[in-house]
């Protein structure tokens, strides 16, 4: 049996004590916040950030290992910064799947990586 899908790897990092982030939305050239996260039914006020993260799409990252990488950055008000990298992966099998998230999570190039974007 062979799979495909996507393994994401989510990097996060202590950057200040507090991000403005009306003022970092125009830097990044990201769109106004909405409410999030975004329900189908109602949902009750108080069920979303009090103030939603700025997303900066990456892009193509430099790949790790043979495997291409796509990324993404999440700033926070609390001054964290969140790299989100992923790659797709099609015709393998389970133990290749286990093999390459295990790299991904004892890895300090992968983090070396995240910090460069």
């Amino acid at each position: 049996m062979t799979l495909r899908g996507t393994i994401r790897a989510l990097l996060l990092f202590d950057i200040s004590e507090e991000i403005d982030l009306e003022r970092l939305r125009p830097l990044v050239g990201a769109e106004n916040a909405k409410r999030e996260p975004a329900f189908r039914g109602p949902s009750p006020e108080y069920v979303r950030y009090e103030q939603p993260p700025v997303a900066d799409a990456i892009g193509a990252c430099a790949a790790f290992e043979t495997w291409p990488m796509h990324g993404r950055i999440r700033y926070f008000n609390y001054g964290i910064a969140s790299v989100e990298l992923r790659t797709e992966f099609s015709e393998v099998g389970w133990q290749d799947v286990i093999s390459l998230a295990n790299r991904w999570v004892l890895s300090d190039e992968l983090e070396k990586r995240a910090r460069e974007c």
